[in-house]
């Protein structure tokens, strides 16, 4: 089976030609210049006539941010790309080839889980650290949605009922404390308030090279980090109990920084922490992830 399988962000679109499990082709290209509807479908079927090659493809399989309906083919709210909101794609590429969407961290989570870490496992919880927090549930071996197509929301899970505001409107949301756009502004103010050293450009990866280089600040950052984390996933823990959960997304590459503290914590709080068969692992496959869950979304139409 051939499939070419893009994730939609809201500065790129990526895209793999992936056959039998195997990645043939990948690519991407701006997705800063769209504006409407129809210039997306045009791209993206531009993107599909000079990555199938001459074999015909079986398939299309999309990942976005946002609320889909999988069922139709719907876009329904995409956060970071609000002129798709109502465009069903499945319509719009009928004529290409079957087309399968889902959000992204549902098709990420599909990746680890049949070709990544997860593998061989029937309760899997695949968690995204980059801008938000997302996560991707499979449950007795199949994708959980949920009712309305919401389920794995870990990022809006609420760790402070008086915390600081989240985009979702919410208060003290764990994505408000550990999403990329948030945890920064944190350091910055650290920074400013333990001494005269500061960090104006506090990205995570900044932080994550301060915190290599043995940066003391940096280090005492991750651990908060750890922290927080682990407070989103003791609510995971305890009502999913999953065998394995998989910490994926461009945040999950510092994991040697912030394990120790997040595992500190779960020991705390957990219950029956040290009973449990359960492994919490960084993610096996990087940005493929999302390449390799657009097969399976498509392969096993789930």
């Amino acid at each position: 089976m051939k499939v070419i399988a893009f994730d939609v962000g809201g500065t790129n679109i990526e895209f793999g030609v992936i056959e039998d499990g195997k990645i043939l082709k990948k690519g991407e290209t701006s997705a800063k210049g769209i504006q409407n509807q129809e210039s997306f479908v045009s791209i993206l079927k531009n993107i599909i006539n000079a990555a199938a090659g001459e074999k015909e493809i079986d398939a299309i399989s999309m990942g976005i941010a946002g609320l889909v309906n999988p069922d139709t083919g719907e876009i329904l709210f995409s956060p970071n790309l609000p002129y798709l909101n109502g465009l069903n794609l499945r319509k719009a590429l009928k004529e290409v080839a079957d087309f399968f969407i889902d959000n992204d961290a549902n098709v990420y989570a599909l990746g680890e889980w049949q070709f990544g870490a997860g593998m061989k496992r029937d309760n899997v919880v695949v968690l995204t650290l980059g801008t938000g927090v997302g996560a991707g549930i499979i449950a007795n071996g199949r994708l959980l949605r949920g009712a309305n197509y919401y389920a794995g929301e870990a990022g809006h899970i609420v760790i402070d009922f008086e915390g600081q505001v989240c985009k979702c409107g919410q208060r003290g949301c764990v994505e408000s404390y550990i999403g990329g756009d948030y945890f920064p502004e944190f350091a910055k103010y650290y920074y400013r308030r333990e001494s005269l050293s500061l960090c104006e450009k506090c990205t995570m990866l900044e932080l994550a090279r301060r915190a290599k280089e043995g940066d003391r600040k940096a280090l005492y950052l991750f651990e908060v980090y750890g922290k927080y984390l682990a407070l989103g996933l003791v609510n995971i823990i305890h009502l999913l109990d999953p065998e394995i959960i998989v910490l994926g997304g461009g945040i999950s590459e510092s994991f040697e920084l912030f394990k120790e503290a997040m595992f500190k914590e779960l020991e705390r709080r957990v219950m029956g922490f040290s009973r449990r068969n359960l492994k919490i692992t960084k993610g096996a496959l990087g940005k493929e992830a999302g390449i390799f869950g657009g097969f399976v979304l498509a392969r096993n139409k789930v």
